[in-house]
């Protein structure tokens, strides 16, 4: 049932369930009364407590299927793609997947299942293919009834805002609505809360590159297993089952290469299979070049030689090819590897014309793991070759047909393996890249009018921000393509252009303008970027329609780098606006570098390490988080403390962190790996304030049982300090190992001798 028919289902529940409740309402009512009722309904009136009953269940129930209809209208599965026909399986890597998910699943503690190639930075394998293949298993999509959401991240998403807009999306496709966030942390915060209300749910996680890219995605929802693709060992969370996917075994890449094939000779299977080192994706482009070489009149074996042939001219290893014996690929080495996709897709174009074959090159400029719609792919090809649309949509038919791109018909879109990207991009030379984006602009330019500056002085420039809202590729990518058009100068007109702004804010969230200024590496942007960054937080998405706008510029307006677009907008807006009459309270200093979000309540304290390239902060969430003082990204989230962290203190040479716990324990941590070094035990009650000696070997604590502790901070050992029965509130070391702790009745001074390990009271309270 769809969406349309289960809100047509509730609302006839509705009325349903008022004239059940009437009528059990008149029962009860009616059951003295000795007045006769018309027809069936007299049954009612002369047994009014079995009826009322038995109405009133019949209201329950309606009530119970409403509720269950609801929850069926707020799950939105993705409906999982059917595998290709050539798709073999691979029954050992297929079977440890699923029963690695299926077992995540019944352990309920979100755990992960990471698929990754045993060939670093090798792509083309198969873990996308064998991702789907679980995800299409009758038994998966029963345990998790039907609650599998996927996702593709790629190696392009690299800055918070982007992985912070990936992390949105996914949340939408659950939920059916956008709520965008900037910072990652709040996303995946946001995500969680959503996935914790489907149930037991599979994510699947594409295409991860980096430990950042997926941390969002890990947080929370504890009835959520995340099956995760990635070419870097490295990004998967440690203790996640893996899987590895490398070359097929023979057998598996037999099937693939000669499906759909008539026979071939088993001596030309085995100097094929070499040539490609059973590589997944090699072997259905050749097999698709053999079938394309019949299609054209050729016999199946002497399409099968002369592939064979451009292979071992053309590929890594051709130097050997006189030697008679098969020569296998060497699939980690990347530069075979590269000239080896070269080669084989050079075999796929071999019967199209060269007018097609560099229509099919100049796909490479489109962004990477994205849907590319056809129409935007005609207007590229009309630009650069004069295609007309009909003779547009037969070439990607072609392609599509030799495996080169994957044609949706569905949606009507096109998308490119990353890895024959990177070689279409190789071959995009000498200004051919720059070149072909510029044509590509200069087309889609042509149907958008242009619009003078906002300011005096600023140049007239394209109104891009005129796109069709439904354009959403463009909308994401646009200033990649100017950037690619060695049109630098005008990505950063055109993204810090307040009507690019506004219109990318309604569409997509402050997340949209700040990826854009995020791709733009020109120093003069990055006060515009800083600028939108500190008023991020207030840009969500509100009842009047322009009201996140009206905010923005209310926000802007008296920013040195916005102010003057803001005030113009302000002038010429035909919509409800706010001018400020007085400088806002809250202002933020234009000297801020950095918001860090993540915490879920108090922070309570933070500590810069000596380099001041990471800082610590410890919250009432009960964790302890490092950041990266540069980027503000988070470099780990540290978990054990029970309760409110109330301290902490990092190290003199920067190597290890301690944090004081309401839990009662101090714990020391290593700075690199956050890891737990070791927990300190012997206070009573809550710590409240933690210090490390000049020399790193020695921490002192305060504590609310009236004690100070001085902990070596290798061993353990530990000394006791009395402080008359008064809570320590904070405590600090100096040069000369003096020691300084803060009470309720005041300053206790300690002077601490290191080589003895002993104190001597310098001073009382107060003093």
């Amino acid at each position: 049932m769809g969406d349309g028919g289960r809100r047509v289902g509730l609302l006839l529940l509705v009325p349903a369930t008022v004239v059940v409740g009437q009528v059990a309402a008149l029962a009860i009512n009616e059951s003295s009364s000795q007045q006769q009722w018309p027809g069936s309904l007299e049954l009612v009136r002369q047994h009014p407590f079995v009826s009322a009953g038995v109405l009133s269940g019949v209201l329950i129930l309606l009530g119970v299927i409403g509720v269950v209809l609801e929850n069926i209208r707020r799950r939105r599965p993705v409906p999982h793609r059917r595998l290709d026909d050539w798709v073999v399986s691979r029954p050992a890597e297929f079977g440890q997947v699923r029963a690695a998910v299926l077992r995540a699943s019944r352990r309920g503690r979100g755990r992960s299942v990471g698929i990754t190639t045993g060939l670093q930075g090798a792509g083309g394998f198969g873990k996308t293919v064998l991702a789907e293949s679980v995800v299409a298993d009758r038994k998966v999509r029963r345990r998790f009834r039907g609650q599998i959401y996927q996702v593709t991240v790629g190696r392009d998403v690299r800055t918070r805002p982007m992985v912070a807009a990936k992390v949105s999306e996914t949340a939408a496709a659950i939920t059916g609505s956008l709520t965008s966030f900037t910072d990652p942390d709040l996303a995946g915060q946001h995500l969680a809360e959503v996935l914790e209300q489907q149930g037991r749910v599979l994510l699947v996680i594409d295409d991860v590159w980096t430990v950042d890219q997926l941390a969002p995605f890990l947080i929370g929802a504890h009835s959520c297993v995340r099956l995760v693709t990635t070419r870097v060992p490295s990004a998967l969370p440690s203790e996640s089952a893996r899987v590895i996917v490398d070359r097929l075994t023979e057998e598996q890449a037999r099937a693939v290469l000669t499906r759909g094939l008539p026979p071939l000779p088993a001596p030309l299977q085995t100097h094929l299979l070499a040539q490609t080192g059973k590589w997944a994706l090699l072997l259905r482009l050749v097999n698709r070049a053999i079938a394309n070489q019949i299609d054209a009149g050729s016999s199946a074996d002497r399409a099968a030689e002369g592939i064979l042939t451009v292979l071992r001219d053309r590929g890594p290893t051709g130097a050997d090819k006189l030697s008679g014996a098969p020569v296998d690929l060497d699939s980690g080495d990347p530069t075979q590897r590269s000239r080896a996709v070269r080669a084989t897709m050079g075999a796929s174009t071999d019967l199209l014309p060269d007018a097609a074959r560099d229509r099919f090159t100049e796909l490479g400029i489109f962004a990477e793991d994205e849907a590319v719609p056809v129409p935007l792919i005609e207007q590229l090809w009309s630009a650069t070759g004069g295609l007309a649309g009909v003779d547009s949509r037969l070439l990607c038919t072609q392609l599509a047909n030799l495996s080169l791109v994957t044609l949706d018909k569905a949606t009507g879109a096109v998308t490119l393996h990353d890895v024959i990207r990177d070689v279409l991009r190789d071959q995009l030379s000498d200004g051919r890249l720059a070149a072909v984006n510029a044509a590509f602009l200069n087309a889609l330019s042509c149907e958008l009018p242009s619009e003078p500056a906002l300011v005096a002085g600023a140049p007239d420039g394209t109104a891009w921000w005129a796109l069709p809202a439904d354009a959403t590729y463009l909308w994401d990518h646009l200033i990649e393509h100017l950037i690619d058009a060695g049109r630098a100068a005008a990505a950063a007109q055109v993204a810090c252009d307040l009507r690019w702004v506004s219109a990318r804010l309604l569409g997509f969230g402050p997340v949209g303008p700040l990826q854009d200024l995020s791709r733009i590496t020109d120093v003069s942007v990055k006060p515009y970027r800083a600028a939108l960054a500190r008023c991020s937080h207030l840009l969500r998405p509100e009842d009047l329609r322009h009201g996140q706008v009206t905010t923005l510029l209310s926000r802007l307006q008296g920013d040195p780098a916005w102010g003057e677009q803001a005030k113009a907008l302000q002038t010429n807006a035909s919509v409800p606006h706010l001018t400020n009459r007085w400088p806002l309270p809250d202002q933020p200093h234009p000297s801020l570098r950095h918001t860090l979000t993540g915490h879920t309540n108090w922070v309570n304290a933070v500590a810069v390490s000596p380099d001041g390239t990471w800082l610590a902060s410890a919250g009432d969430d009960g964790t302890v988080r490092i950041w990266d003082a540069n980027t503000g990204q988070t470099r780990h989230i540290l978990t054990g403390h029970t309760y409110w962290v109330n301290a902490v203190a990092v190290s003199p040479d920067g190597t290890w962190l301690a944090t004081a716990g309401t839990d009662a324990t101090v714990r020391i941590w290593d700075a690199t790996t956050g890891q737990t070094r070791r927990t300190l035990t012997g206070h009573t009650h809550a710590v409240n304030a933690v210090a490390v000696s000049p020399d790193g070997t020695w921490l002192a604590t305060a504590g609310h049982d009236g004690t100070v502790r001085i902990w070596d901070a290798n061993t353990g050992d530990q000394l006791d300090l009395c402080l008359n029965e008064q809570p320590g509130r904070s405590c600090t070391w100096t040069r000369d190992w003096g020691l300084f702790v803060g009470g309720d009745a005041g300053i206790y001074a300690f002077t601490f001798t290191p080589v003895h390990a002993g104190f001597e009271v310098a001073g009382g309270a107060g003093s």
